[in-house]
């Protein structure tokens, strides 16, 4: 029976130093700019400005992201390639938050809306999300991005799952598609993966989000990845957000 991790990244996780990853990514991946994901959306403890999860900005005022990441203050950034952008971006405070009514702390159904207290104003850097309507086939590659552990040394404490602390730099990675069954969409690569903050980003194939990260199978990140399915939650995605519309 396997054990799979959330990645979303508890505050005690980061320390704020800065680490020498510019080569490496997610897990070994590589650097990557907003300008090739202009949709993707950092969540970041609202004190500390330190990485909680990622996401898809799906409406001017809505982000997409995981459920398992919902339940501490968070405020999200946009149009952000590093740490160094904090500093000139903008903040948007969240003023409603849907979670899938069926999540109960397993991958299904680990999806949420994160309704914004005002717009984003969007530029080349900032881009709202195509969302997939099918999911993608077995053994395509697919990308996966998000500022998680570029690396993770297994440390035995439940709060601190890595000794490694979040990536500084926006970083992707190509992965395979496994497995697509019950909503879920299963990933491996070749000594990458989705780690500890990567949680609610997105998975992109054929340039649209076919799936938000949820868990990975082993608390060093090693092995493979669960993202839940954006197509098998479409319904549910689209009757909320005109309800979310209507705030």
């Amino acid at each position: 029976m396997y054990t799979f991790y959330y990645l979303a990244l508890l505050v005690t996780t980061v320390t704020g130093a800065i680490i020498d990853d510019s080569e490496t990514a997610i897990i070994n991946g590589e650097r990557a700019s907003i300008l090739d994901y202009p949709f993707y959306a950092s969540l970041r403890y609202k004190v500390q400005k330190a990485v909680l999860c990622g996401g898809s900005i799906i409406q001017p005022d809505v982000v997409l992201t995981a459920a398992h990441c919902i339940g501490r203050e968070f405020q999200v950034y946009v149009g952000i390639s590093d740490d160094n952008d904090i500093k000139e971006a903008e903040a948007y405070d969240v003023k409603k938050i849907v979670k899938h009514p069926f999540y109960l702390g397993l991958a299904f159904f680990d999806i949420a809306l994160v309704k914004l207290n005002r717009s984003i104003i969007l530029s080349e850097k900032v881009e709202i999300a195509e969302l997939a309507t099918e999911n993608p086939p077995e053994d395509e590659e697919v990308a996966i991005i998000g500022f998680g552990n570029p690396a993770c040394d297994e440390f035995d404490n439940p709060l601190k799952p890595c000794t490694n602390d979040a990536s500084d730099h926006l970083k992707y990675a190509a992965m395979t598609i496994t497995d697509v069954t019950l909503g879920l969409i299963s990933s491996s690569g070749q000594n990458q993966n989705a780690c500890f903050g990567d949680s609610g980003g997105p998975m992109i194939y054929d340039g649209k989000v076919v799936g938000v990260s949820s868990q990975v199978d082993r608390k060093d990140c090693t092995g493979g990845n669960i993202y839940t399915s954006v197509a098998s939650n479409r319904r549910w995605i689209n009757r909320n957000l005109k309800k979310l519309a209507k705030i």
